[in-house]
């Protein structure tokens, strides 16, 4: 899928260690041990890893939870020097295509409210079932 110069591809299993290594430059850390341990998990077929590539270099990055007839879109992020671009809405659509494509008759995910990944989400025919709110005792 090919938007605005943003490309996006599914990455497999065997690009489970080019994942940690993209999330690392976000800022991510964690042992090997735990990378280990979590690799199992990224870029498979229920958890499914996609990539945006901004002229041919990743930009951003988000995944989806398939099971049954349902999807759950997370994971997203975007390099900030690339924000603004397309990223996530390559992505987003990305993610809906493969969802259904894998049957999926229900796709949800969450966001922020008032945000460009609220306003991106209402472009491709989301709609809010509900707001939450995280509260907090301190």
């Amino acid at each position: 899928m090919k938007l605005n110069n943003v490309t996006v591809e599914r990455w497999q299993e065997n690009k489970a260690d080019d994942f940690l290594a993209l999330l690392k430059t976000s800022g991510v850390t964690c042992t090997d041990q735990i990378w280990k341990e979590k690799k199992l998990f990224y870029c498979t077929e229920s958890f499914r890893t996609f990539i945006a590539y901004f002229h041919g270099e990743p930009c951003a990055w988000a995944t989806s939870y398939v099971k049954n007839d349902v999807a759950i879109l997370a994971n997203a992020f975007t390099q900030e020097s690339l924000r603004g671009r397309g990223c996530q809405l390559a992505l987003l659509n990305a993610r809906i295509e493969d969802a259904l494509t894998q049957g999926s008759e229900l796709i949800l995910t969450d966001v922020i409210l008032e945000s460009v990944s609220q306003k991106n989400c209402y472009s491709v025919g989301f709609n809010s079932d509900g707001t939450r709110q995280v509260w907090v005792k301190s």
